[in-house]
């Protein structure tokens, strides 16, 4: 993530248009973010005794980065707009991961 902001900073600030970078440091900020939340994942995996629901977790967070910020990507840097559909998906995908990481902390209380 912080590679890929400092190539859209640097690199990338004279070829892609201003909206393209905003973009661009959209996809960086959610994938620093998630990266973050895969750690806590991590963590609470080992804390919480390894509940089957922390996988699906772990594995949502990591689909919705890739397709999520992945797509952002690709279109931004030219490839064909149809990639962008997958977008709202990944979206989906981080805000499930996050309710079923609330719900398996719930309910190992």
């Amino acid at each position: 993530g912080t590679m890929l902001g400092a190539l859209g900073s640097h690199a990338l600030d004279d070829i892609l248009t201003p909206k393209k970078i905003g973009s661009w440091g959209l996809a960086v900020q959610y994938q620093l973010i998630h990266g973050l939340g895969l750690i806590l994942v991590i963590v609470l995996y080992e804390k919480l005794g390894a509940p089957a629901l922390i996988k699906w977790v772990a594995w949502l967070m990591l689909a919705g980065i890739v397709m999520f910020s992945g797509s952002i990507y690709g279109t931004a840097l030219g490839a064909p707009a149809g990639l962008g559909r997958i977008t709202p998906f990944g979206g989906t995908s981080l805000m499930l991961a996050w309710l079923l990481l609330a719900i398996a902390v719930y309910r190992s209380k």
